[in-house]
């Protein structure tokens, strides 16, 4: 393995314009990116002011300042970030995406799973080709395409999901919040305690059924809205098939 390393700001903005390989990139306290690459001469890395340009031919580890600017354009296998508090954008990812306790991430083409916890910003996938699991968010989710199956829990100030396989939801919408989530599958709905929303259900083929400790009921028709304390924000299902809706001990 070769390593380059590079003097920088505590904020640079790194442009990665691809990887022929995996990348791990992590966040670090020092004023310095550093390049760990599986094969030797297979890196092009230069600084203009504030910016820091990488290209590299094999899969790489780097590590940059904690409040990077991140730009990637092309990765051919697999990325992992961690620890990056600046906005991250990403054009093409062909391997498994994870990315965990950053800022903000935005992909375009993600060609297989994603798995993102903890962020601080916003998520957004223009499409994801495999499944995604996405868990606390403290911006807005927005994920346009998701062609295989969709975990989402914990809380996001606003959502837009639409999938093609099955959505399993443990969400703690926020006050005011708007929750939008269509799939051609099926909706599970697991409700946590103290939930205030306004839940509007819609299928085109499947059922609906209520499985709460005090409403226990199969309805009957395409569409079913209900209340849950005080009905803060609004959340809306829509599915091809079944959607159910349950909850644990202490959900009002």
């Amino acid at each position: 393995m070769d390593r380059m390393v590079i003097d920088t700001s505590d904020a640079p903005e790194i442009k990665i314009a691809n990887i022929h390989g995996s990348l791990r990139l992590k966040g670090w306290d020092r004023p310095q990116v550093r390049v760990d690459m599986e094969l030797e001469d297979t890196l092009a890395m230069k600084a203009d002011g504030n910016t820091v340009k990488i290209s590299c031919e094999s899969g790489s580890l780097l590590r940059v300042p904690n409040d990077s600017t991140i730009e990637i354009g092309s990765i051919s296998n697999d990325l992992v970030i961690k620890s990056i508090n600046g906005p991250i954008n990403v054009k093409q990812v062909n391997g498994q995406i994870s990315v965990k306790s950053i800022g903000s991430f935005n992909v375009a083409d993600a060609h297989g799973n994603i798995n993102a916890k903890h962020i601080e910003g916003s998520l957004q996938c223009e499409r994801i080709s495999g499944n995604a699991n996405v868990h606390d968010v403290d911006g807005d989710v927005v994920l346009k395409a998701v062609h295989g199956n969709l975990n989402l829990s914990g809380p996001s100030e606003n959502m837009e999901a639409n999938a093609y396989g099955k959505v399993t939801l443990e969400l703690e919408p926020e006050p005011e919040g708007i929750y939008n989530i269509s799939t051609k599958g099926s909706i599970n709905y697991r409700v946590e305690p103290f939930t205030n929303a306004t839940i509007s259900m819609t299928t085109k083929g499947g059922k609906i059924r209520l499985n709460l400790p005090d409403n226990k009921q199969a309805i009957k028709g395409e569409t079913h809205e209900f209340v849950i304390g005080e009905g803060d924000s609004k959340v809306a299902l829509e599915a091809a098939g079944n959607i159910e809706i349950s909850g644990s001990k202490g959900t009002h």
